[in-house]
Formats: C-alpha cells, sequence, structure tokens
C-alpha cells in the first residue's frame, strides 16, 4: 500500500481518553498531529496526499444529502 491510499485524520479537539462519566479529554496533545506530518520522511507531493488529496479523490463526485 502507498501513499496515495493513507488519509490522515485527528480526533481534534479531543485525544484519546476519556474522563470519569465518559466525557472525552479537551486537546491536550500539544500539536502531535501536526508534528507527526511534518516529519513523517515523505516527500512533500506525499504529505499532501495524505493530509488531504487522498480525501478528495476519495470524495470527489460525492453531494451532500438533501
Amino acid at each position: 500500500m502507498g501513499t496515495d491510499r493513507m488519509p490522515y485524520s485527528t480526533d481534534y479537539p479531543f485525544t484519546y481518553g476519556f474522563r470519569p462519566g465518559g466525557f472525552p479529554y479537551v486537546d491536550t496533545s500539544g500539536g502531535a498531529a501536526r508534528f507527526f506530518l511534518e516529519e513523517v520522511p515523505f516527500t512533500g507531493d506525499q504529505k499532501a496526499g495524505i493530509a488531504h488529496r487522498n480525501w478528495e479523490r476519495l470524495t470527489a463526485g460525492v453531494r451532500p444529502a438533501r
């Protein structure tokens, strides 16, 4: 599988973990998601694909429900 099939997402503003009662934590990741995408050893074009182009290609032509 290549980077042309890798979409990237986050649960911003929530992080992994829940408070008592099931409420998600507010983001305390300190930019970990962005750091990953900036530091991963791929080319700029591959990073753009992971960050948004793959999703745009995957959803091209999909119309929102009316």
